[in-house]
C-alpha cells in the first residue's frame, strides 16, 4: 500500500486541527494545555486510509512563535494541506508558512478554505476568489482551492478526493541514501522502556538492527517499531513510525536527535550550503551574522560566512548537528525574529573553507548541479589535484562505489581513499621531469637529487607521489633513499677529466685504507669533492654506515667490507659466536668502525645477533675459493 506524508499548515486559529480531526476522526491536540488554550503548540498527527493507500497527517501548529515546530512537521511531508479561514482570508502566518513550505521543497499543496458554514455561498464564493487573489504571487496559486467546514462536512468529500490523489505522486523532496529518521517526539512506556517518532527519510528500518543515535554516536538496537499503532517487522522511506530503543534513555535523546543504521551520517559543525533567500527581503543576512537555522526536527544558531558572489556560504555552528546533502533548511534572523529564507545544504560535512576561495566556490557549484563529472575535477582543483572519494560520494549524492562507477576511466585511483584525473598526473609526470632535468643540469656530477625538488605548491604531495610511483614503474627516474634521478641522467659522463681523476684518486685513498678510512676533512681539496664522494656511494663503490650511537657516518670502500666479511668468516666460523670486541680485534679496526659494520652484517643477515654475541651466517658453498 502507497502512503504520503502531508503536513498541514496555516495562519493561527483558521482551524487546522478540527479540520484534521473531521477527515480522521483524530484529535491531534494531545497535551493539557493546548485543549486549555484552543491553540496547538506541538505538531499533531493523525492519518487516513484510502482504497489507494494511506496519508499521514503532521497538524503543525500556526502560531509564528512555533515555527521550529512547523518546520519539523514539514521534514518528510509529500504536500501540504493549507487552511484558510474563508473568514478572515491570507493572513501574514499563512504567508510566512507557505514560504517556508516551498523553502523546505513542497511543490505540491492543496488549499482548504475552511468555515465556509460561517458564510453565506455567494460571500463563501467571493471568499475564495479573494483568497485566490492573495496566493497569486505565490508557488501554489494553481494548486486546487477546496471549499469546505469541519462543521457542516460540506466539502469535505472533495477534499477527501483531492488528498487520496496525492497518493499516486511521485515525493518531491530529495531523500538520503541510507536511513535518517529525524526524532520529532521521544517518550517512555512502562515495560517497554524509550520510544522515539519521526518520519524515516530514506532507506529502511528493521526490527534487530543495530543503529547509532546522532550527534551523540550512541550504538543502539531498535526493539520494536510501530507505524499507526500496528507493530511492524519493517518500515520504509517516507513513513511515519515510531520506534523503540534499546540501550537508551529519554534522558539520552537530544533534540535535533537522528536514528540511522548506516554509517554514512557524522555530526558536524560546518556545513556547505546554496542560498536561496527571500526575494521581498530588504535586508539580506551579513557576512559573520548570526542565524538561527532549521532543518528536520534541528533547530540551531549558526554564524553564516557568505562566499564571495552571494550565492553560496558556510554555516557555522557552536554544536554538533546532523544533516544530509540535499536536505533544505530555513534560515531566520535572531532579532526580530524573521524568515529571510532558506539553504540546500550541499555537504553536511565541510571543513572551514575561505569566503574568497574560488576554486571551492566551483566544487559547491558542481555539487549544486549534481554533476559528478564536474564535482570530481571541482573537487580536485580545489585538493590541489587529488580528492576523496567519500566527498565526492557525499556531494554527488551516491554510494561511494556508485561515485567511482561515474566517474569513468578518466580518473585514478591513488590509495587512501583518493583520486584524480588522469591528465592531472600527466601534467604532474611533466612537471617532475622537468624540474629533474633542471636540477640535473644545474648539477651535472650529482647523480640523484634531493626529492624536496619535486615538491610544488599548487599539487598536493598525495599526487606528486603517485606520479613518482609511475615513473619508477615505467624506468624514467628512480629512488635513492630521500633522493631521486632520472633513469636517463649519467653523471659519470658529465664529469671533466680533472673531475675523473680526482674521483679515482679519492675511491683510491678509501681502497686503501681498508676499514681505517680517512676522515672527510682530507677531501676539502676541491668544491666538488663532497660531489664525487656521494657519486661513488650512489654507485657502491663506497658504503655508507651509521654510527646510530655516535650520531656518526662511516665511509667504507666495498672491497673492505668484503674482505671484511671473509676475515670474520675465517676468524669465527659457524656456530662459533662471538662478542664485538673479538670482532674489532679480528680485523684490526676501531670501535667506531665496527659497530656500524656489524649492524650493516645483521642488517644485509650475514651475521645473526643473539643478546651480546653474534655468528656467521654463511650459505653453503660461499667463500670457498676465497679460503684457499
Amino acid at each position: 500500500m502507497k502512503n504520503a506524508c502531508i503536513v498541514v499548515i496555516g495562519h493561527v486559529d483558521h482551524g487546522k486541527t478540527s479540520l484534521v480531526r473531521a477527515l480522521t476522526g483524530i484529535e491531534t491536540d494531545r497535551l493539557a494545555e493546548e485543549k486549555q488554550r484552543g491553540l496547538s503548540i506541538t505538531n499533531g498527527y493523525a492519518h487516513k486510509s484510502y482504497d489507494a493507500g494511506t496519508v499521514d497527517f503532521i497538524d503543525a501548529p500556526g502560531h509564528e512563535d512555533f515555527i521550529a515546530a512547523m518546520v519539523a512537521g514539514t521534514t518528510g511531508a509529500r504536500a501540504a494541506l493549507v487552511v484558510v479561514s474563508a473568514t478572515e482570508g491570507v493572513c501574514a502566518q499563512t504567508l510566512e508558512h507557505l514560504a517556508i513550505a516551498a523553502l523546505l521543497g513542497i511543490k505540491t499543496a492543496i488549499i482548504a478554505v475552511t468555515k465556509a458554514d460561517l458564510l453565506p455561498p455567494d460571500l463563501a464564493a467571493r471568499a475564495v476568489e479573494g483568497i485566490k487573489h492573495a496566493l497569486a504571487k505565490t508557488e501554489f496559486a494553481r494548486m486546487p482551492f477546496v471549499l469546505c467546514s469541519a462543521v457542516s462536512s460540506d466539502g469535505l468529500d472533495a477534499l477527501h478526493a483531492e488528498l487520496e490523489s496525492l497518493l499516486g505522486q511521485a515525493r518531491g523532496t530529495s531523500a538520503p541514501l541510507h536511513s535518517f529518521l529525524p526524532v520529532d517526539r521521544v517518550f517512555s512506556i512502562a515495560g517497554r522502556g524509550t520510544v522515539v517518532t519521526g518520519t524515516l527519510l530514506g532507506g529502511m528500518l528493521t526490527v534487530g538492527d543495530a543503529a547509532a543515535l546522532l550527534p551523540t554516536g550512541q550504538r543502539i538496537t531498535l526493539r520494536g517499531l510501530h507505524c499507526r499503532g500496528e507493530a511492524r517487522e519493517q518500515i520504509t522511506s517516507g513513513t511515519r513510525a515510531a520506534v523503540n530503543l534499546r540501550g537508551v534513555s529519554v534522558a539520552d535523546v537530544p533534540r535535533g536527535a537522528v536514528l540511522s543504521v548506516a554509517g554514512d551520517f557524522a555530526a558536524t559543525l560546518c556545513m556547505d550550503v546554496a542560498l536561496d533567500l527571500l526575494s521581498e527581503q530588504d535586508k539580506p543576512p551579513k557576512h559573520n551574522e548570526q542565524l538561527r537555522v532549521l532543518f528536520g526536527t534541528t533547530q540551531e544558531v549558526a554564524r553564516i560566512r557568505l562566499f564571495a558572489g552571494g550565492s553560496y556560504a558556510q554555516l557555522r555552528f557552536a554544536r554538533p548537528v546532523v544533516a544530509y546533502a540535499g536536505q533544505r533548511a530555513v534560515l531566520r534572523k535572531l532579532s526580530p525574529p524573521q524568515t529571510i529564507g532558506g539553504a540546500v545544504i550541499l555537504d553536511p560535512q565541510a571543513e572551514p573553507a575561505r569566503a574568497k576561495d574560488a576554486t571551492y566556490i566551483r566544487a559547491l557549484q558542481a555539487a549544486e548541479q549534481g554533476d559528478i563529472l564536474r564535482i570530481g575535477p571541482a573537487l580536485g582543483a580545489a585538493g590541489r589535484g587529488v580528492f576523496c572519494l567519500g566527498d565526492l560520494a557525499r556531494l554527488a549524492r551516491k554510494t561511494p562505489d556508485a561515485a567511482r562507477t561515474a566517474l569513468g576511466c578518466e580518473f585514478e585511483d591513488i590509495g587512501a581513499g583518493l583520486m584524480c584525473q588522469r591528465a592531472d598526473v600527466e601534467r604532474c609526470k611533466s612537471l617532475i621531469i622537468d624540474s629533474l632535468e633542471r636540477y640535473h643540469k644545474k648539477h651535472p656530477i650529482k647523480r640523484t637529487a634531493p626529492r624536496s625538488v619535486l615538491s610544488m605548491r599548487d599539487l598536493s604531495h598525495a599526487l606528486i607521489q603517485h606520479a613518482c610511483a609511475q615513473l619508477e614503474h615505467s624506468g624514467a627516474m628512480f629512488s635513492y633513499g630521500a633522493e631521486v634521478a632520472l633513469c636517463s641522467h649519467d653523471p659519470l659522463a658529465n664529469l671533466t677529466a680533472p673531475q675523473s681523476a680526482r674521483l679515482a684518486q679519492i675511491e683510491c685513498s678509501f681502497a686503501e685504507a681498508g676499514l681505517m678510512p680517512p676522515a672527510p676533512a682530507v677531501f676539502d681539496e676541491a668544491p666538488s669533492d663532497s660531489d664525487l664522494i656521494d657519486l661513488l656511494a650512489q654507485t657502491g663503490r663506497l658504503a655508507r654506515l651509521h654510527n646510530i650511537a655516535l650520531n656518526k657516518v662511516v665511509l667504507l670502500h666495498r672491497h673492505a667490507i668484503e674482505q671484511a666479511h671473509i676475515a670474520l668468516s675465517k676468524a669465527f666460523p659457524p656456530p662459533q659466536s662471538f662478542t664485538t670486541s673479538q670482532a674489532r680485534i679480528a680485523l684490526s679496526t676501531s670501535r667506531k668502525v665496527i659497530v656500524p659494520l656489524l649492524e650493516h652484517f645483521d642488517t644485509e643477515e650475514i651475521t645473526r645477533r643473539t643478546g651480546d654475541l653474534r655468528e656467521m651466517n654463511i650459505p653453503n658453498g660461499v667463500f670457498s675459493d676465497a679460503s684457499n
